[in-house]
Order: C-alpha cells, then sequence, then structure tokens
C-alpha cells in the first residue's frame, strides 16, 4: 500500500487502535504518529516502538517538514468527536475541536495525500455553525445542520467556492489566508474520490456495536472500496472477552450501599436477562463444589443514558472515554427444592421481590433460586478486548514502567478506533484484494 517515495501517518493516534490495524492489514508499521496528549503517545509508544512520535497539537505539525521530499501514501484521521456526539448532552460546544477535521484539507493542500481513512462519530455528518447565547457558551445551530460538513467535503473533491458559507473557515484553518496559490487549489478541489458509510465495530468482528461515520479518500484512481459485514448472528459476543475468574463484590454487603436507581436497573436486569430469559447466560465460572448446583447467570449492566443493559450473548454496547459505564452482574444459583419461600438475598436492600415467581429461574430444565448477586465493574483489559485490541496489548504502563491509571486507560479505549475496524478498511482498499468478491 506505500511506495519507496512515500509514509504513513496516525494523525491524532490515541492509544494505537487505527495503527494497530494498519500493522494488520499491510505487514508494516505505521511510520508516523501524532498526539498533543503525553498520555496517549505514552501508550503508543509501548506498542509501536517503530513509528517516529510526535507529541505535538495536528495544526503545529508541518507536513512538508515532516515528508521530508516524500509523499503520505496513507494517513489515518480520527479528530475529537466529543464535541459532535450525541452523548454530549447538549452541552456547550467549542469551534476549534469541531474545526479539527479541517486538518485533512491542510495536510493534502501542502502535501500529496495519496489515499486517507477517516473516523468520527455518526453525528459528524451534521457539522456546521454555531450559534451564542447571552453568556457566551457556543452551540450548534439548528438551521444550518450539515453545512460545514458539505463545505469539507467540497474542499476534498470538487471544490469549495468562495461563496460558500464554509470558505471562511476553511481558509482560517488550512492557514491559507495570503497564499493565492493554495486558496485557488482549495476553489478547484482536492480530487479525492471520497466515499462515506456508517459502519458498527461488531461487524466486523469486534465484541462492540460502536457504529462510528468513517470516510475513505483515494487520488490513485483506484475505486474506494468498503469491507463485507457480519450478519447480526454471526457477531462475537461480549462474553468471550471476559475474565471469568473475577465475581466482583456482592451487592448485600457492600460498604458503600448502591444507589436505588442502579439496585433498581439491576432487578430490571435480572428480570428481563434471567429470570424471564428463555435462555439465560450461564457463566463458564469454575466452582469445586462436588454436586454442581452452583451456576452463575450473567449479564451485562450499563449505567448510561437510562438503559439496563444486554446479555452476555450479543457485542457490547458503545464504550466511550467519558466514564467505565458498563458492569459484570453475576447472579449466583444453588438448586431450589421448593422447600420454603426464597427470600434471604431479597431483605438487606429492599428492592428485589420476596416472591418465588421472581427469585427462581429454570436452567436445563431444572430449578434454581438465587442466593447472592455480585456486581464489578468491566476492566480495561476486558474494553480493549471487545473493541479487538488484542490480548498482549500493552496498556498498563508506560516506557517508562510508570503505570498507567485505569482512568486514563478506559479514557484511551474509549477514544480508541477498534484497530479490526482500521484493518478492514485498509485491507479492502488494497490493491491485492480488489478481485476478491467479499468487498462490499
Amino acid at each position: 500500500m506505500i511506495l519507496d517515495d512515500e509514509i504513513s501517518v496516525d494523525f491524532f493516534c490515541g492509544g494505537g487502535g487505527a495503527s494497530l490495524g494498519y500493522e494488520w492489514a499491510t505487514g508494516k508499521h505505521i511510520d508516523y504518529a501524532i498526539n498533543h496528549d503525553p498520555a496517549a503517545i505514552a501508550m503508543h509508544k509501548m506498542n509501536h516502538p517503530y513509528t517516529k512520535h510526535t507529541r505535538e497539537s495536528v495544526w503545529n505539525v508541518d507536513p512538508v517538514a515532516m515528508c521530508a521530499g516524500k509523499k503520505i501514501g496513507f494517513a489515518w484521521f480520527s479528530p475529537d468527536c466529543t464535541h459532535f456526539t450525541i452523548a454530549s448532552g447538549g452541552k456547550p460546544v467549542e469551534k476549534n475541536i469541531r474545526a479539527l477535521a479541517w486538518v485533512v484539507v491542510k495536510c493534502a493542500l501542502l502535501v500529496q495525500v495519496r489515499s486517507f481513512g477517516f473516523e468520527n462519530v455518526k453525528e459528524f455528518k451534521t457539522w456546521g455553525p454555531l450559534i451564542t447565547d447571552e453568556h457566551g457558551n457556543s452551540y450548534p445551530d439548528p438551521e444550518r445542520k450539515g453545512e460545514t460538513f458539505n463545505g469539507f467535503i467540497a474542499a476534498l473533491t470538487t471544490g469549495l467556492k468562495p461563496n460558500h458559507p464554509a470558505w471562511k473557515e476553511a481558509v482560517q484553518y488550512a492557514d491559507i489566508q495570503y497564499n493565492i496559490a493554495l486558496k485557488l487549489k482549495l476553489f478547484k478541489g482536492l480530487g479525492y474520490d471520497l466515499k462515506q458509510k456508517e459502519i458498527t465495530a461488531s461487524s466486523v468482528g469486534a465484541a462492540t456495536t460502536r457504529p462510528r461515520f468513517f470516510m475513505f479518500g483515494r487520488l490513485d484512481g483506484k475505486p474506494v472500496r468498503f469491507p463485507k459485514e457480519l450478519p447480526i448472528e454471526n457477531q462475537r459476543p461480549i462474553s468471550e472477552c471476559i475474565d471469568w475468574s473475577l465475581e466482583g463484590e456482592s451487592i448485600f454487603t457492600r460498604k458503600r450501599p448502591l444507589a436505588q436507581k442502579t439496585l433498581k436497573r439491576i432487578e430490571i436486569g435480572l428480570d428481563k436477562f434471567v429470570f424471564n430469559h428463555p435462555d439465560p447466560f450461564i457463566a463458564p465460572i469454575p466452582f469445586t463444589k462436588a454436586d454442581h448446583s452452583k451456576l452463575a447467570a450473567s449479564f451485562v449492566l450499563k449505567l448510561r443514558n437510562g438503559c439496563v443493559g444486554h446479555t452476555m450473548n450479543e457485542p457490547m454496547h458503545t464504550i466511550t472515554s467519558g466514564g467505565n459505564h458498563f458492569y459484570v452482574v453475576n447472579a449466583f444459583l444453588v438448586k431450589y427444592f421448593g422447600t420454603a419461600t426464597a427470600r434471604p438475598v431479597t431483605e438487606p436492600v429492599g428492592t428485589f421481590t420476596t416472591k418465588d415467581r421472581y427469585a427462581l429461574v429454570t436452567v436445563h430444565r431444572q430449578l434454581y433460586k438465587i442466593f447472592d448477586i455480585k456486581l464489578r465493574v468491566f476492566t480495561p483489559k476486558e474494553l480493549f478486548l471487545a473493541m479487538g485490541f488484542n490480548e498482549d496489548y500493552k496498556i498498563s504502563h508506560d516506557e517508562n514502567g510508570k503505570p498507567i491509571s485505569k482512568s486514563e486507560q478506559v479514557k484511551r479505549v474509549g477514544n480508541a478506533v477498534s484497530p479490526l475496524m482500521a484493518e478492514a478498511l485498509i485491507r479492502a482498499n488494497q490493491e491485492s484484494v480488489y478481485i476478491n468478491s467479499e468487498v462490499a
């Protein structure tokens, strides 16, 4: 994919998902990686030691100096998505962060970028001007959704005209206010064969849904392709990424009791995924009891956006950088012989009903009673595995042996590109697969 006179670059490199996908697809390491965040660079260095790293704002990087006379054969861009995503909950946004995507245009104006991949949240397509309220806070103008996005696409393809509302912004962030030649190039367009599509990570093998907006652009005359997607029934379940040796803490004996809303969600989840589910997921937890009467029925609890969670037999919902909102719930079961009302585990919190029909579950035609419920947060390792990172990907320490906090690990995975997604997209656009009928 990269010629002798070309380099590869991962802008906004994060924890290294796109770089890893590039390596898997091409067999080569990414040449340059750029990010302003020292924590992101630290994790990237640990896993991509042959890459040249630049800890700097993408705006301060000179593509001409970086290329040193070469061209960019492939670049990956994943600009900050937090000021587009609906997860922001209507909070004020910043124009400078929303404008980060213009770095694609700036780079391509200064050096030849033969091909590139681009990833963001699906709401990126609503990119438009902002309006400011009386307190000085900025919000997207609901009347002009997609206006800037359309200008961005025009600049990369057929040309952006000076009378387009996005012209001034493009010129500003490309830093070409006084460069007539580059303004003319922007006016004529960069000429990419550009295609876009929304794809979920689970459709290419990850154990998380994570729907994202992707673009792929080419200047070499070759068609843009997207990978064939897996049907839902063949997608990887989150259960395959869980360390089942970790049981969690009982919800009844915690030093700090769980919030009533959390307990209510657990109750609803038990009702939906255990008691009234036709085939509850039985966790592969090793027990030593001789009669094997002890089992654990498990599900994923999600404490975000009013959701309850989902079964272990499907991919995890989208992992975000704003904290770990996913928990493993294990309902431990013992065989029930109908000798008494099932009530011991329900009394300490006063939330769960004491009636048999809610405390009992049928597993393989045998009746079981819950004797304890344990809860734990997903570990960063499990989240990285769900995103498609390999088992030995280094996330706990930097190159100097300094520990990386769990919150930083979660932030890295929440911001990451699924390496399986990057691999699939890059592989689909390698010349060797054009005759492969499996490419969409």
